[in-house]
């Protein structure tokens, strides 16, 4: 098994029983676009797990290292999880520092976009892709 479905066998697995705002979609659905906007099988692996480590208790950077994954890929999981205690400017500054994760984030930001965002939301996102296309 190759990186890329490594990646996805992890996702899918990780986010079987969890769903989106509406409590109906499966969020791998969101997992999904978010691969679908990435361009190279490197960005694509990260958009996969980009959620796992913060919407997944059980896995965390040495758990998916432990599974498989390589060390660049683990590592952008672990960069593009939030930790609940840190301040969005400062968690967007981190992720646009590597090629991947920023890639992978403004993904993240149209996929949710494109999936019915509160104004809040919208605002949110705008003042992050400024700082992520700058």
């Amino acid at each position: 098994m190759n990186q890329l479905e490594l990646a996805e066998k992890i996702a899918r697995e990780a986010h079987l029983w969890q769903f989106r705002r509406d409590g109906v979609t499966p969020y791998i659905k969101h997992v999904e676009a978010v691969v679908s906007r990435c361009k190279t099988d490197e960005e694509k692996a990260a958009a996969w797990l980009h959620d796992v480590c913060e919407d997944c208790a059980e896995w965390n950077e040495v758990e998916l290292l432990k599974a498989g994954v390589e060390y660049g890929t683990a590592f952008c999981a672990k960069l593009m999880s939030k930790d609940r205690y840190e301040d969005y400017d400062s968690y967007i500054a981190a992720v646009s520092g590597n090629h991947v994760t920023r890639a992978v984030k403004i993904a993240d930001i149209l996929s949710n976009l494109a999936d019915s965002p509160t104004d809040a939301q919208i605002r949110k996102y705008a003042s992050a892709l400024l700082i992520l296309l700058a």
